[in-house]
């Protein structure tokens, strides 16, 4: 199961717009310790994997070229995975 690092939502208001936008977050690195981290934009019915996600140090992440969905840029979340290791044995 994966851990829940962090959400966030962002909009835009009193009625501002744009075409596309950049995002960084900085997240709990306490949280995220040992973790393969993933990022996560919510398409208005589902959760989908932002693939151009760039991993920085201090515990940031960054991604460039987003889409706004009227006033709404969007609800993003990071999520982490314990990292294994598979032995098979014949």
């Amino acid at each position: 199961a994966a851990t829940k690092i962090g959400v966030w939502q962002f909009s835009l208001t009193n009625g501002g717009g744009c075409s596309t936008f950049d995002l960084e977050l900085r997240y709990d690195h306490v949280a995220a310790q040992g973790l393969a981290l993933t990022l996560w934009r919510h398409n208005g019915t589902a959760w989908a994997k932002v693939d151009n996600a760039e991993w920085l140090a201090g515990s940031r992440v960054k991604v460039s070229g987003l889409t706004p969905s009227g006033s709404a840029l969007g609800q993003f979340a990071i999520t982490g995975m314990m990292h294994s290791t598979i032995l098979l044995f014949r």
